[in-house]
């Protein structure tokens, strides 16, 4: 049983450290310079190529609202049919 707890210990701990990683990437992605690289009409590949993954997305019948980031501090856009049709954002240096 000790062997049982101690792996996956180390499963939840690596799981964070990748987390975490993965999340401090994407919010250096979150920049003033990157967001006025967006354009209406991009196609949402091209959005995750710049600010990476989105946090969320909800959406139905070919359109959705992503957000990358937190509350404090975000970029969202709107899309139809994978194309951008707006962009907002909040607390970008």
């Amino acid at each position: 049983m000790h062997h049982g707890v101690r792996r996956v210990t180390i499963a939840i701990v690596s799981s964070l450290a990748v987390f975490i990683l993965l999340g401090g990437c994407a919010g250096q992605r979150l920049t003033m310079s990157n967001f006025d690289k967006l354009e209406a009409g991009m196609a949402r590949s091209k959005v995750e190529e710049i600010i990476g993954r989105p946090v969320r997305c909800d959406g139905a019948m070919g359109a959705a609202n992503c957000m990358w980031g937190s509350e404090q501090r975000y970029v969202q856009a709107q899309f139809l049919a994978d194309r951008a049709l707006a962009f907002q954002y909040k607390n970008l240096k």
